[in-house]
């Protein structure tokens, strides 16, 4: 459901950092979630969604960035703009680049089969640092 692309990390040259674009087709969302690794950057390139930062809740959309400390909750979710939302994500952190690169290795080897969220938590045990937040913001 949410194609993910790594543009740039460890494997093309960089010493730690990760940049991800990823695209939220209509009802995709990233999950709520920390990384106590690391900040994350979220730069928004198209189309419309909300971001969920701690107990905020707020509408995103092109040419916005989001900045998340470490240890806050967040996520990204297009629920119902038919439209795809587009957003760039940058962190500086190697667990951060592990983790999405198992999530690449897993989605590219079954791109028939969405990631499930236990198969998501199970990436994210194994390599450390970000958890999954089982409560609901609202």
């Amino acid at each position: 459901m949410n194609g993910m692309v790594i543009k740039a990390s460890p494997s093309t040259g960089t010493a730690n950092s990760i940049l991800v674009e990823q695209t939220f087709q209509k009802g995709g969302t990233t999950g709520l979630h920390i990384h106590d690794q690391g900040d994350e950057l979220f730069y928004v390139v198209s189309g419309d969604g909300l971001a969920t930062l701690g107990s905020t809740i707020k509408e995103i959309s092109a040419g916005d960035v989001i900045f998340v400390p470490a240890g806050i909750a967040h996520k990204i979710e297009n629920l119902k703009n038919s439209l795809p939302l587009v957003v760039v994500f940058f962190m500086d952190s190697p667990e951060l680049v592990e983790e999405f690169r198992a999530i690449q290795k897993r989605t590219a080897s079954q791109p028939d089969k969405p990631l499930t969220s236990e198969e998501l938590a199970e990436i994210r045990r194994i390599i450390g640092g970000s958890r999954v937040v089982e409560m609901q913001i609202k």
